[in-house]
């Protein structure tokens, strides 16, 4: 058997989401600041909270780091894990998802 470890961009019903890891990914404010998006972010307030920021092109987003992607892998209860990320032409996140596989 084999389990399927995605990132937090993936487009996926609840049903399939609940049988996935999702690994994170982070929105940096102007500040500095790191925000972690995962599935149990609000997502209605996103909006919300930074419309403005989004709008003067103020907010930046991040990949997943190597640790996010390791520890969805090191805590498989299976030996194989199939890595589905954003297109590596739009992201770094598949080269950090496969750095992690290597380690």
């Amino acid at each position: 058997m084999f389990e399927i470890v995605t990132d937090i961009t993936c487009d996926l019903q609840k049903e399939i989401l609940e049988k996935v890891k999702v690994v994170p990914l982070y929105i940096i404010k102007p500040d500095g600041e790191r925000i972690k998006i995962t599935l149990d972010y609000d997502f209605k307030n996103f909006y919300n909270e930074f419309r403005d920021l989004m709008l003067k092109g103020k907010l930046k987003t991040s990949q997943p780091s190597v640790k996010d992607f390791l520890e969805a892998y090191e805590n498989s209860e299976y030996n194989e894990i199939i890595a589905v990320t954003i297109s590596s032409k739009l992201s770094g996140t598949y080269n950090v998802a496969l750095s992690a596989s290597k380690l």
